[in-house]
């Protein structure tokens, strides 16, 4: 919902932080949003990320906006070039959908 809070999965067997990017389009340039496990400067104010579990590096996005609709990709900071790419779209109604791509395409409706 927008206005609310999403979680965006990235799960990996090792231990060594994660880099995050955002594109908004297939074509844009990506942005760094975390880099070595560290939300960037910019970015600290509504993005974190989930280290509840080991090998769990989520990003948390808070006060959601219709701008934070896009490709978010997931990279493993281990030299194995490993991604997880994961896909926010926010409707029409402020629903969320991410679609996310590591081994097999799966969706989810957040009706939060």
């Amino acid at each position: 919902m927008i206005g609310g809070r999403v979680t965006i999965p990235c799960w990996t067997k090792l231990t060594t932080p994660v880099d995050w990017y955002y594109l908004s389009s297939p074509n844009a340039l990506g942005e760094m949003l975390c880099s070595a496990g560290n939300i960037l400067n910019g970015y600290r104010r509504r993005f974190a990320l989930d280290r509840s579990v080991p090998g769990d590096f989520g990003l948390i996005i808070v006060n959601v906006t219709r701008e934070d609709a896009g490709l978010y990709i997931c990279k493993e900071d281990a030299g194995l070039s490993t991604e997880h790419q994961v896909t926010l779209s926010v409707g029409l109604y402020g629903k969320m959908l991410l679609s996310f791509y590591m081994h097999a395409i799966v969706s989810i409706m957040l009706c939060t």
